[in-house]
């Protein structure tokens, strides 16, 4: 089965970020972009967002669904998928 179409995995998530250097989540089912200031995750609780200076992904186990990483970190924060205009007007 193709890997892309498969629903997202439900985890429980977890944070524990340490003196806001380094960072270790559960619960992460996909690394959506990485860049050296921002950080893009889709997690067991909905979509992240981590912002900072020299952010660097460490280790990433999708099986397990862990991941680590260094860096300065300024923000997280979970964002929403948006809602399809369909499903807000039946809503």
């Amino acid at each position: 089965m193709d890997k892309k179409n498969d629903p997202p995995i439900a985890r429980s998530h977890t944070i524990i970020l340490d003196n806001r250097k380094k960072a270790q989540l559960t619960g992460v089912n996909k690394v959506v972009s990485a860049t050296a200031t921002r950080i893009t995750l889709e997690t067991g609780q909905g979509g992240m967002l981590i912002e900072g200076a020299d952010l660097a992904i460490s280790k990433f186990n999708d099986n397990d669904g862990t991941l680590s990483f260094d860096g300065n970190v300024a923000l997280i924060k979970y964002i929403a998928a948006p809602t399809s205009l369909v499903k807000r007007f039946f809503k």
